[in-house]
């Protein structure tokens, strides 16, 4: 019976113990690194549904669900968000307000809350409003910024009855973590 034995110097070592390095760096890529401050432009996309009650004849409460995506230059980038809206509406008219959770692909979260920036009707095509970053989790732990937004209404049918799309195309935004 013959066995072969493989021998492996010092060398013949150092030498595969680099070929694994480079082999375990190109399948495990590096965390990219969150500047500690900065801007941001992009474009968010998703789709909610909201429930109704009517108080009298005059109001209308509502409470929104919405889900959302991102696509930016850099910060916000490939994030999903959940948010939660509530608005009352009296003769029609009313100031959508909310929060929602951001997620990026690692897991990191951010809370932020909006508001839009004036009353205006339930059917609104566009509307105007701001949104505050307030905290999160990982690296984003003690942010702070936003940006303003137009978000679009009118321009995406929805899928269904009962839902509505929301799109805020080319906003503008800053960032800063401690």
């Amino acid at each position: 019976m013959k066995t072969s034995m493989l021998v492996v110097g010092s060398r013949g070592a150092f030498l595969f113990a680099i070929a694994i390095a480079l082999t375990v760096g190109a399948v495990w890529p590096v965390a990219a690194q969150t500047k500690k401050e900065g801007t941001f432009k992009g474009t968010l996309g998703g789709y909610g549904t909201c429930k109704s009650m009517a108080v009298g004849k005059d109001r209308m409460l509502l409470v929104c669900e919405e889900n959302d995506f991102t696509i930016t230059d850099g910060f916000l980038d490939h994030m999903t968000a959940r948010c939660w809206g509530f608005v009352d509406l009296t003769n029609g008219m009313g100031k959508p307000y909310g929060t929602c959770v951001w997620t990026d692909p690692a897991g990191d979260q951010i809370y932020s809350d909006f508001v839009h920036d004036e009353r205006h009707a339930f059917n609104v095509k566009s509307a105007r409003g701001t949104v505050t970053f307030r905290g999160g989790s990982g690296k984003y732990a003690g942010i702070n910024g936003g940006f303003p937004y137009v978000n679009d209404y009118g321009s995406f049918r929805a899928a269904a009855e009962g839902t509505y799309v929301s799109h805020i195309a080319n906003f503008q935004g800053n960032y800063k973590l401690p």
